[in-house]
């Protein structure tokens, strides 16, 4: 059998590869433009009980799902250890995400939360992430800061900075293969700075119509969530075919060695 041959099969890095504009520039702003019309129209189903039955909600939920799916596969298809690493740890974080959004099934099956963890938990839910006091700043706020962090760096700064200036890497390399792809830049800027105009002008004390009074945390988790699934996306491009071509070459190699 052939060597992997990895420079062969693997011309573009991820950060060069695109995804369709539907899922990487016009579903943030449509889903942007749906959560202020909910709250202009007071959409009954919206209003009632947005947090957990809500469309933002529900892309959260579905957008995690796809990614975790898109995670195991890319992990099992990868040939080298630290790329299988990479992508078992996308999709234990994926699940976990998932689970907190659902709070692990109670959303879906409408269970009692435990005496014990509703006295600690805000919102009085099954889940880690809305538990009050320190266990707040572990479970929610770090996890939620690391990863904007994470979609501004890795999903906009980094690939445009490699695009513009022209770098690239041997296709061997961790950077040609772990860096989002630059269509992943829209979704993490919306995430971190939709807020921001809103935040502005609360220190300014300036009266903000309640059409832009959404809830942003919600749809900050939303954009997070597709940011991670237009990563996996990206990366599914990258490993998939790849491998694809692998067993395409071992059954050519099986039938000549039979013939």
């Amino acid at each position: 059998m052939q060597s992997w041959g990895l420079e062969m099969r693997k011309p573009a890095a991820t950060y060069e590869i695109p995804l369709p504009r539907f899922v990487w520039l016009f579903l943030p702003i449509l889903l942007l433009l749906y959560a202020h019309f909910a709250k202009m129209t007071g959409l009954i189903w919206e209003t009632q009980r947005y947090r957990e039955y809500g469309l933002i909600e529900n892309a959260t939920l579905l957008f995690l799902a796809i990614a975790v799916v898109y995670a195991v596969r890319i992990a099992v298809n990868a040939e080298r250890p630290v790329q299988r690493a990479w992508f078992w740890v996308l999709a234990a974080g994926a699940f976990y995400f998932l689970g907190e959004e659902a709070s692990w099934g109670q959303h879906i099956f409408s269970w009692h939360t435990p005496d014990a963890l509703s006295a600690l938990n805000e919102q009085k839910e099954t889940n880690l992430h809305n538990l009050a006091g320190g266990y707040r700043l572990l479970f929610h706020n770090l996890p939620r800061q690391v990863m904007s962090f994470a979609s501004i760096l890795g999903g906009f700064v980094v690939p445009l900075y490699l695009l513009k200036s022209g770098k690239t890497f041997t296709p061997d390399s961790l950077h040609h293969w772990i860096w989002p792809s630059y269509a992943c830049g829209v979704a993490g800027l919306m995430a971190t700075l939709a807020s921001q105009p809103v935040k502005i002008a609360h220190s300014l004390r300036l009266r903000i119509p309640d059409v832009f009074l959404i809830d942003y945390g919600e749809f900050k988790e939303c954009l997070l969530a597709l940011f991670i699934l237009l990563y996996l996306m990206g990366a599914a491009r990258y490993f998939l075919p790849q491998r694809q071509a692998v067993e395409a070459e071992e059954a050519e190699e099986t039938v000549s060695f039979a013939e």
